[in-house]
């Protein structure tokens, strides 16, 4: 497999992304269509952002697990937002997933970009989808499941650093 199967694949196996990346969209498919919208388009433009910084330097990894937990409380909370702040949520997750990639390969974080947007563009479109109110309730509690990893995962690797 190339350099952008590579990237396409990234998202998927690093815990943090796709624990991030699932708990955005879970909450982002709940949100109001102009929100969705504007929060999709401000993910685009900044997760490449991210990509080209992330060349500069790594971010330690309780970072993007601290996200992955705030995420995950926000998909298992599921406050309707408005569409600024919405797209503000986006900006900083793409961002920090793009930051935390670190990946020089022009095909690899195309492929990063692509596979990132697959999840969510999907994710997103399941949760939309979700109206009956056990629906509505398996989505918060997927949330609520990804909060309490992320918070295992941050505990144990903030216990290895120390």
């Amino acid at each position: 497999s190339g350099p952008f199967v590579s990237g396409l694949l990234h998202p998927l196996i690093v815990p943090a992304h796709i624990l991030i990346l699932i708990a955005f969209a879970l909450w982002l498919g709940r949100q109001a269509g102009d929100a969705i919208r504007r929060a999709v388009i401000s993910f685009a433009v900044a997760l490449i952002a991210g990509l080209i910084a992330g060349t500069l330097r790594s971010l330690p990894p309780a970072i993007p697990l601290a996200a992955a937990l705030l995420c995950g409380t926000l998909a298992a909370w599921g406050p309707q937002l408005s569409a600024r702040v919405a797209a503000m949520i986006a900006v900083t997750v793409a961002a920090l997933i793009g930051f935390d990639t670190a990946e020089d390969d022009v095909a690899a974080a195309s492929g990063v970009w692509t596979g990132a947007h697959l999840i969510v563009l999907n994710v997103v479109a399941l949760s939309m989808r979700a109206q009956a109110p056990w629906m509505m309730i398996a989505t918060r509690v997927a949330g609520a499941w990804i909060a309490a990893i992320a918070l295992m995962l941050l505990a144990l690797s903030l216990r290895a650093s120390a």
